[in-house]
């Protein structure tokens, strides 16, 4: 699940907590198609990739989690630690 969360933190770009309570190693498949709230999110120098254009338009990522996986993803509001840099100087020469 550890790796799951983190594959989806990157595609939604948001963080994404595992609250399913789930250990182990699971072999899955699942298909979605990109909407605006994973292409957004793409890392820098990653393609997006189009589909075919004869290509019939899938679920959500939300969607496919949920009748794939039987696991939703809930928005909620908490609590994330910062670190704010509130000054920065060029160390000096030795």
């Amino acid at each position: 699940m550890a790796n799951m969360v983190s594959i989806l933190a990157d595609l939604l770009g948001k963080p994404v907590e595992d609250k399913t309570g789930l250990d182990g190693v699971y072999d899955f498949s699942m298909e979605w198609t990109p909407d605006a709230v994973t292409e957004r999110s793409l890392k820098p120098g990653v393609e997006k990739v189009e589909p075919p254009a004869d290509s019939q338009t899938g679920p959500s990522i939300f969607t496919a989690l949920q009748e794939t996986l039987g696991l939703k993803l809930e928005t909620k509001k908490v609590t994330v630690g910062a670190v704010v840099i509130d000054h920065a100087e060029k160390p000096s020469a030795n």
